[in-house]
């Protein structure tokens, strides 16, 4: 008996339907698997999900900043190997789940989908651009500073007037 191998797709409303590597490769050929695509491998995000709390599993233990007053600045820019988190009320160890509006240790991980996207914010952004909070009017808003900035779009350049050797009159 053949083996088929199969994977799971999802549509762009969150419905989900199993395929077969055929199909899949046929779907693909016709420009509807892939980001931004009528299918995808990766779920859609849950309608509201800004508005869930980020959580956490805490992977080492971490203690809280040398001073409070630290809790309330932008984040520092901080080696990921520092067992101090910067936002921390306590010491916390490893294997506690928490459940913060505040910004991770970048040792955290995600355990829900705003925790994956706040994370995934701060790892890659430039702390010193960061607000205090990603947490702001009881929802995510991740902002690094520069989210309001003019967008650049391309402009066409008129067509030049064609050569004329001939000088005006």
């Amino acid at each position: 008996m053949p083996i088929i191998s199969t994977a799971k797709l999802y549509d762009v409303d969150g419905h989900e339907k199993i395929f077969t590597a055929d199909e899949i490769s046929r779907m693909a050929s016709c420009g509807q698997v892939g980001a931004g695509k009528d299918w995808s491998s990766v779920a859609p995000a849950a309608p509201g999900w800004e508005r869930i709390v980020p959580r956490y599993r805490v992977t080492r233990d971490l203690q809280p900043a040398a001073r409070a007053r630290y809790r309330n600045e932008p984040p520092f820019a901080e080696s990921s190997s520092n067992d101090t988190w910067q936002y921390g009320e306590r010491s916390y160890e490893a294997g506690e789940e928490i459940e913060t509006t505040a910004w991770p240790h970048p040792s955290m991980r995600p355990l829900n989908y705003s925790a994956e996207r706040v994370l995934e914010f701060f790892r890659i952004e430039m702390k010193s651009r960061l607000t205090t909070s990603p947490w702001f009017n009881g929802a995510v808003r991740l902002d690094n500073g520069l989210t309001n900035a003019p967008v650049l779009t391309a402009v066409k350049a008129p067509k030049p007037a064609p050569f004329n050797s001939r000088p005006a009159a």
